[in-house]
């Protein structure tokens, strides 16, 4: 499977091993993870957020997938920076519930980014993606080294586990 086809379900809709350590319940495992990319379909409601695992602390995997559903918040806001590449790493999270039926995830980002996202439900899958090596990219390097180096949404993948709210 590509990582893409994990935005079509949740993680109660497959048979998927359960993550011994849970970054939704334990939103400081999210740190030192990198995100690399947000997709948004309006027409469903559904956002998913890659992050590259690689020297996040305590990870069973080489990347993260958070899906959210019936989202009714997304909210990007990053500094703007002068080169192509910008490894957006996750200082601070928080996942929590907002009201009943609302959750809130926030990611507070190394340099100066901000992504926080409220849905009414959030999943979070642990998978390897198959083609990148044991270390993040060096961000200033060739553009095709650094693109082949990083998982994206037609990555092949294998899901470890996964855990929802």
């Amino acid at each position: 499977m590509i990582a893409a086809d994990l935005l079509r379900v949740g993680a109660d809709s497959g048979d998927w091993p359960v993550l011994s350590s849970n970054p939704l319940i334990e939103p400081a495992l999210f740190a030192e993870s990198q995100i690399l990319s947000a997709r948004v379909d309006a027409l469903t409601g559904v956002v998913g957020l890659l992050f590259d695992l690689r020297v996040a602390l305590g990870s069973e995997s080489n990347t993260g997938l958070l899906l959210a559903q019936g989202t009714q918040e997304f909210r990007w806001v990053g500094e703007p920076r002068d080169t192509r590449f910008t490894a957006w790493t996750v200082l601070g999270a928080q996942v929590q519930n907002e009201a009943e039926g609302v959750l809130r995830a926030t990611f507070g980002c190394h340099p100066r980014g901000e992504l926080a996202i409220r849905a009414a439900a959030i999943s979070y899958f642990c998978i390897n993606a198959e083609t990148i090596g044991g270390i993040p990219p060096d961000y200033s390097g060739d553009e095709q080294e650094v693109l082949d180096a990083l998982v994206g949404w037609r990555s092949q993948v294998h899901v470890v586990g996964a855990s929802s709210l």
